[in-house]
């Protein structure tokens, strides 16, 4: 994809992923406040493990749930990621998500027990600043995921219902999209239930994503 200037269009979508209900601001606007940037630094000392903070070891939030199934990568696929990201490359790895998501969570924790376990822990506007404290952010189309590209993080976006964003806000995003004939198919999957699209990213291929975004 091409980078370059936004346009109107594409900054209006990802504003709207990122504006919490009933808000007059975008929460890129609303989040980075002191009280919220002191409550996430205090959240990461006490969960953090003290060697990973204190060495060079890059703190990746990882970004797996959404509301649509057919926007979910497969949790194999991220326990395979999760597994080459902490044991290979080294990196720390920080889960987030909401309270709905506390039960895919433990699932994945069962399979990646060095995971930093956020889900359900945090407010908004305190996941967003831990976004912003993130070196990268992987994740599926889902708020979060579109509220790091807004912080400008280096961001690893996987798409497979919904089109992908025309234009990217910094370069060092990757967008990650299969690009199958029944996409995108929106809220009416025609694949039976398999989600194709999400099953041909595989866990190789984001992690190069992420490679490249972190160089």
């Amino acid at each position: 994809m091409q980078v370059g200037n936004i346009s109107a269009e594409d900054r209006a979508s990802i504003e709207r992923h990122v504006r919490p209900h009933g808000q007059k601001h975008t929460a890129v606007e609303t989040m980075m406040n002191e009280a919220s940037q002191a409550r996430t630094l205090d959240w990461l000392r006490q969960h953090r493990p003290q060697a990973s903070a204190s060495t060079a070891q890059r703190l990746v939030a990882l970004v797996p749930f959404t509301t649509r199934p057919q926007k979910h990568w497969p949790e194999s696929s991220w326990a395979a990621l999760m597994d080459r990201l902490i044991g290979v490359s080294g990196h720390q790895l920080i889960l987030l998500g909401g309270p709905s998501d506390q039960a895919a969570a433990q699932r994945l924790l069962s399979v990646s027990p060095g995971l930093i376990n956020a889900v359900g822990q945090l407010s908004i506007q305190d996941s967003f600043a831990l976004l912003a404290q993130a070196d990268a952010v992987v994740g599926v189309d889902t708020g979060l995921t579109h509220a790091a590209q807004a912080l400008l993080r280096p961001t690893v976006v996987l798409f497979g219902s919904t089109i992908p964003y025309q234009r990217r806000l910094h370069p060092r995003v990757e967008i990650l999209w299969s690009a199958r004939a029944c996409s995108p198919c929106g809220r009416r999957p025609s694949c039976g239930g398999r989600f194709d699209c999400q099953r041909d990213l595989t866990p190789s291929m984001v992690e190069q994503a992420l490679t490249r975004v972190l160089a």
